[in-house]
């Protein structure tokens, strides 16, 4: 089974779990929806109050001063400002239930996939992730908070209205539901419509965060290539996608407001045609009548907001469904150990790949990217793996990292199977350098000390020494605190493989992995790579990718790779060949 995301079928299940994640203060929540029922009761008692005073006021010629003085409208005015200021509570609180609910359900996320396999990130585009994490969640936390709040105050409000005016009038309620259900029915398509675009914008929205990740993180190889005409038509393609769906949203929504104005405009001209003519009939007061106008707000406000909530259900149950997927710790193959039983001190010795298979698709019966019997790479010696490009060598180094898991065989050190090792502590017994080192956004400290905390300066200057970085960074304006830029473009190529190298000094590593290190560095900065590489090595497991002989000087012991398979584990005539 692949480990690219896809979007589950969508269900309460999938959205359970998503608002789990999220660890909703349900006691916040309870109060907003006590606190709204509050303004709910204001809310339907106001009518009636109204009523009382308007049929007084019609029965007898108060004075002003009378009228004010009446305990009904100090009553009126009490109800209005305690449902104002209720309203106002009960909208604060889950706006800051939502903050927190998108908070954990993000943090989650993210912790869920940065322990992810590389075989996740091999299927998935980064701007694709970062998208569903920022805009999916929302729509959850809407739900769960907002939506949740307002849905049990609208059912309430709803209920409660239709027995007060089933009280003050039967058949004149019958008659304005009649009006008011039937404009209704017209407006659930259109809801679930606005659904179905809104999951379809959330998608296309991911492809264009995809889109300018990928540009933008290759920004240098796009201007090598003199590629921007075709990244902006690429770009431009997907925002129209965007575009076009948003067009539809904004149709649908455009109609849902004529419905909702129909209905409330026709709801009124019956009830004023039909009440004048029962006020003319004695059947009816005027009091009872204004209730009604009052009261059709009150009817189709809590219609909008239950047709508003199924929207946002489901929207969030559509997010909800790759949101699932993404929460889920790890998929099969997976390369963290299930169980972490062998100390990591145990982490030394020799390293002895055994019967390895491995390939970069499901296993299965496809022929394996490498397959080796047995080699066994010496503790605390140095060890070069040889062979021509994609025969298999940077894959070896990545089944020691753990990045991948072999599907066949197994890799132990002093005879522990590595897949024993607790994860985290395994990598950190492993210096890694690549042939093009890979910075982070920050300071040259924050760099050369990533992964260990808070970077402790002296042992920064101390790595930077040892690594032959000084000379450049004492020059840099700030030092070890001078940026290094966007993965390291403010620094040339030798700089960053120095800086590179520095991390490894600082991490003080047991095991060194050296992937072709110095290959696109010029003579002078191979030298200062190549000095530093010297120190590096001494008394650690080395293991060296490489096709330059130089690197091959005081070699213990050579591989050579071809296609995958082991064919030299001698490596004396390698080591004559190539330092000839």
């Amino acid at each position: 089974m692949s480990e690219k995301t896809q979007s589950a079928r969508p269900g309460t299940g999938a959205l359970r779990k998503v608002i789990a994640a999220g660890q909703p203060r349900r006691l916040a929540i309870a109060c907003a929806i006590g606190i709204g029922l509050v303004e709910v009761a204001s809310t339907l008692a106001f009518p009636v109050i109204t009523r009382d005073i308007i049929d007084a006021v019609t029965r007898s010629t108060p004075g002003v001063g009378s009228l004010l003085a009446d305990p009904r409208v100090v009553l009126l005015v009490v109800i209005l400002l305690a449902g104002a200021v209720c309203g106002a509570v009960s909208s604060s609180l889950p706006s800051r239930a939502a903050l927190r609910v998108t908070r954990n359900v993000q943090q989650s996320l993210f912790d869920s996939m940065v322990g992810r396999s590389m075989r996740f990130f091999d299927a998935n585009e980064s701007g694709a992730l970062v998208s569903r994490m920022v805009s999916d969640t929302k729509s959850v936390s809407q739900l769960l908070t907002t939506g949740a709040a307002g849905l049990v105050n609208a059912v309430v409000l709803l209920a409660g209205s239709v027995v007060v005016l089933l009280l003050l009038d039967t058949a004149l309620t019958l008659v304005i539901f009649g009006i008011v259900l039937g404009t209704f029915a017209l407006m659930i398509p259109m809801v679930m419509r606005l659904a179905a675009i809104s999951k379809a914008i959330n998608a296309a929205s991911a492809r264009v965060s995809s889109a300018v990740a990928r540009v933008f993180g290759g920004i240098r190889l796009v201007k090598a290539a003199t590629a921007e005409a075709t990244e902006r038509t690429r770009l431009a393609g997907e925002l129209a996608a965007v575009e076009t769906e948003a067009r539809k949203l904004a149709m649908v929504q455009s109609l849902l407001n004529p419905v909702n104005g129909l209905a409330v405009t026709a709801a009124l001209v019956v009830l004023f045609t039909y009440g004048s003519a029962r006020i003319q009939l004695g059947t009816l007061s005027a009091g009872t009548l204004t209730a009604f106008i009052l009261y059709i707000f009150n009817i189709v406000a809590p219609l909008i907001a239950i047709s508003t909530f199924i929207a946002q259900f489901r929207i969030a149950q559509g997010s909800a469904g790759v949101l699932a997927d993404l929460l889920v710790a790890e998929m099969p193959t997976t390369v963290r150990a299930e169980r972490a039983t062998v100390p990591n001190a145990e982490a030394r010795g020799d390293i002895v790949f055994d019967g390895i298979g491995f390939d970069y698709g499901d296993g299965g019966e496809a022929q394996p990217t490498l397959a080796i019997g047995r080699m066994v790479i010496p503790a605390g010696k140095r060890t070069a793996i040889v062979g021509a490009s994609g025969s298999g060598k940077s894959t070896l180094l990545a089944l020691i990292e753990r990045f991948y898991a072999p599907q066949r065989g197994q890799i132990t050190c002093g005879g522990h199977d590595i897949a024993d090792f607790d994860l985290a502590e395994w990598r950190g017994t492993i210096g890694y350098v690549a042939q093009s080192a890979v910075l982070l956004s920050g300071t040259i400290a924050d760099n050369i000390g990533y992964g260990a905390g808070e970077p402790d300066r002296a042992r920064v200057l101390a790595a930077a020494e040892a690594a032959n970085a000084r000379e450049f960074i004492d020059r840099l304006p700030g030092g070890i605190d001078a940026p290094v830029g966007e993965q390291g473009g403010l620094l040339s190529g030798g700089q960053r493989q120095r800086i590179a190298i520095a991390q490894v000094f600082y991490r003080d590593p047991r095991i060194l992995l050296l992937d072709e290190a110095t290959a696109s560095l010029d003579l002078d900065n191979g030298r200062l790579v190549m000095a530093a590489f010297e120190r590096l090595m001494e008394g650690r497991t080395t293991i060296i990718v490489t096709h330059q002989p130089e690197l091959l000087r005081n070699i213990d012991r050579v591989f050579t790779i071809s296609r995958g398979a082991l064919v030299d584990d001698d490596g004396t005539q390698a080591i004559t060949a190539m330092a000839s």
